[in-house]
């Protein structure tokens, strides 16, 4: 059974996107850590008369061990997390024996309400960094 490491339920349902096959609830949000990088060259600017801030890059700097989910990162675990943390994790060799998964983002696999995100219709696969892909 895959451990739900994001802050919410993770809701599938199936290829139609009509009926609710799974239920997954949270046990334990698993964040990455991250620090301030380098400030970009300009500081603000308007865009349509809109004011945007610019501010510094996060810069990922590993798992937050510090998160409830930590303590689940372990050989065989099979975790779902959030995009981010994925990607972060396919490209480290320390993870490759955890299996990583994450709700798929791809066209058409929200499932949606009145604009309102109620799940997904799969979990996709974060290949590990020793599968090369």
């Amino acid at each position: 059974m895959a451990l739900n490491l994001t802050p919410h339920e993770i809701t599938v349902y199936d290829s139609k996107g009509e009926n609710v096959i799974a239920r997954i609830p949270s046990a334990g949000e698993l964040r990455l850590a991250s620090r301030e990088g380098p400030a970009p060259p300009m500081s603000s600017v308007r865009v349509s008369g809109v004011d945007v801030l610019v501010v510094p890059r996060q810069v990922f700097t590993g798992l937050n061990e510090h998160s409830p989910g930590f303590k689940h990162v372990k050989p065989g675990a099979t975790i779902i997390v959030s995009m981010a943390t994925g990607d972060y994790m396919t490209q480290m060799r320390e993870y490759d024996t955890v299996t990583v998964l994450g709700s798929a983002s791809g066209p058409g696999m929200a499932v949606r309400e009145n604009g309102k995100i109620l799940g997904t219709k799969a979990l996709e696969y974060y290949p590990p960094a020793s599968e090369g892909v």
